[in-house]
């Protein structure tokens, strides 16, 4: 992979510098703008037609998720790579993972890891930092988020029968609820995953073991 197309944002000179360093050492491609805000990323990313976007996870101005999105109306084919200088985080990293962003990073990962998200996202994958894997597989996440984020056992079971191809009618009648008692359900999952669709339920709950791959 050589040739891509990067606008960096971020407001931390060090790693602008040194995604700039991963970026041209590896062959990856060339820097060819750098935005301070998320708002800024979304016009460079439309002027200069860029490949690739790292951007900063705390910029000034709208959400990343909202960044995203923008970028992805554009449709430029351009990737959105999230780094977070830490991993305190992940649970907003992830959703943004589920949002459209094709890697998450953190301050942790090697610049051998930076090339490879780089060549995975090339290849029309999804990429996790280390650090953040290692939180994820440990669960460690799961129950460190507030109370109020967590899926209750109904919401689960839900989830579940949504991932095995159940519609909202169908599901009532296994539950003996009505219908908006389910829809009440989904709209909760939503809110609290940021799952959209049923590829992404899917997932989530096969990493979760809910369902058998």
């Amino acid at each position: 992979m050589s040739g891509k197309r990067v606008v960096i944002a971020s407001q931390c000179k060090l790693l602008m510098g040194c995604f700039g360093s991963v970026i041209e050492s590896m062959r990856i491609g060339k820097v060819v703008g750098d935005a301070s805000t998320g708002t800024e990323a979304v016009r460079l990313v439309q002027e200069l037609e860029a490949d690739f976007v790292v951007l900063e996870g705390t910029l000034p101005g709208p959400e990343p998720v909202e960044v995203i999105l923008e970028i992805g109306r554009l449709r430029l084919a351009t990737r959105v790579m999230i780094f977070s200088l830490t991993n305190g985080c992940v649970m907003r990293d992830l959703r943004l993972l589920f949002a459209g962003a094709v890697a998450c990073l953190t301050g942790a990962d090697s610049c051998g890891e930076v090339a490879r998200a780089f060549e995975v996202a090339e290849r029309g994958g999804r990429y996790l930092g280390r650090e953040l894997k290692e939180l994820l597989d440990s669960g460690e996440w799961e129950r460190d988020r507030p109370e109020v984020l967590r899926l209750t056992r109904t919401e689960r079971s839900i989830l579940k029968q949504i991932a095995e191809g159940y519609r909202s009618k169908e599901i009532a009648e296994r539950c003996f609820v009505s219908v908006e008692t389910v829809h009440t359900h989904r709209k909760a999952i939503k809110r609290k995953t940021g799952l959209e669709g049923i590829a992404e339920i899917t997932r989530y709950a096969v990493r979760e073991g809910l369902i058998e791959p």
